[in-house]
């Protein structure tokens, strides 16, 4: 059995306990584990708030079609079409573990809560401040969801290759650190991800960036622009360069950069355009292709991709098809709000209407 655990730090980081199992903190990062049962999440709530005003809720697909979602001990929610909506719940009232830690961050002793999950695909756990998330079709809106709140991510199942993903393409909102541990009694974990600098130091150093533009807390109705001087207590995120081009019409990621000079550069109108090969693979199909970046004539761009896949891959892809990667101007006549390629690359947004594959299905 491994033992997963979500810490939520103080304005700074979280901590952890002994014992084997995946440890979680908010930060980047990915990790593979070799499930052989059950996992354990433990959760140790370090943020300074009650673990009444702390809220956690599981959101998942099953990890076959027509299979189900396995999690027992915590509220958990499918991706789309829950009706009613699942609420999510606050950590305290989640099992008790049975034994409590010391933060080395804060130094308070914290109890330590768990769920277990046997199999989840493409899940995410949802930890919101204050305020319960009531799940319907969609995680909460970074842009207008006028509460804190932050997410990892992670698919578990015995039969597969299980991963933990930290992510923060969106928004860094909460704090948090990932720990994997092996069986009992190894006290050492095999990896860790975190953010190694506080909250605080995070916003200090975008503010020297000259991103500050990108600061968001408590306002009336809607979040609003943030500042130090506002306090810690109305922080609620630093918004992503993804999210922000997609509340601009013309894709402008300001306070960040454009790709827009790169990507010129790359297609060299009047010139040679940008080519290169991309080999590997997938769904059990060798692929090797060639790409070349050209301008799709609307002010955009887009990485046309040609070659051979051996053998055919499975239904219903379609062999040796030409694959279009979609970086639209946000700028174009008729262009559509989160359509650009700002939103495109920052967000690593992947549905058809980034990337196109010629004969197959939508």
């Amino acid at each position: 059995m491994f033992q997963f655990t979500v810490s939520l730090l103080p304005p700074s980081l979280v901590s952890g306990h002994r014992l084997r199992r995946l440890i979680l903190t908010t930060g980047l990062g990915l990790l593979a584990l070799t499930a052989r049962a059950d996992l354990t999440v433990e959760v140790i709530n370090d943020s300074g708030l009650p673990d009444s005003e702390v809220y956690a809720l599981l959101v998942g697909q099953p990890v076959t079609s027509g299979g189900s979602i396995s999690v027992s001990g915590i509220a958990v929610a499918y991706g789309s079409g829950n009706n009613p909506p699942v609420a999510s719940q606050a950590i305290g009232s989640l099992a008790s573990a049975g034994f409590s830690v010391e933060s080395p961050f804060s130094g308070r002793t914290l109890p330590v809560y768990r769920f277990s999950i046997a199999s989840i695909a493409s899940g995410a756990l949802m930890v919101s401040y204050r305020t319960p998330i009531s799940y319907t079709d969609a995680n909460p809106s970074p842009i207008t969801s006028n509460f804190r709140f932050d997410q990892c991510e992670l698919t578990f199942d015995p039969t597969i290759s299980s991963v933990a993903n930290l992510t923060s393409i969106d928004a860094y909102a909460i704090p948090m650190q990932l720990e994997v541990y092996g069986t009992h009694p190894t006290q050492v974990p095999l990896a860790r991800r975190t953010y190694y600098t506080s909250t605080e130091g995070l916003i200090a150093r975008f503010g020297a960036l000259g991103c500050s533009t990108a600061f968001y807390g408590i306002g009336s109705g809607t979040p609003s622009r943030w500042k130090p001087s506002n306090g810690m207590d109305n922080f609620l995120r630093i918004l992503g360069p993804g999210k922000i081009s997609s509340t601009q019409l013309s894709g402008n990621p300001a306070p960040f950069p454009s790709f827009g000079a790169y990507l010129a550069s790359l297609q060299n109108a009047g010139g040679p355009a940008y080519e290169f090969t991309l080999s590997g693979n997938a769904s059990a199909s060798n692929y090797e292709y060639e790409g070349e970046v050209q301008g799709d004539g609307n002010g955009g761009y887009q990485i046309v991709l040609t070659g051979t896949t051996t053998p055919p891959p499975p239904s219903p892809l379609p062999p040796n098809a030409t694959v279009t990667v979609h970086l639209p101007s946000g700028s174009a006549p008729g262009a559509q709000q989160t359509v650009n390629y700002d939103s495109f690359l920052y967000g690593a947004v992947l549905d058809t209407a980034s990337f196109t594959v010629a004969g197959g299905s939508p």
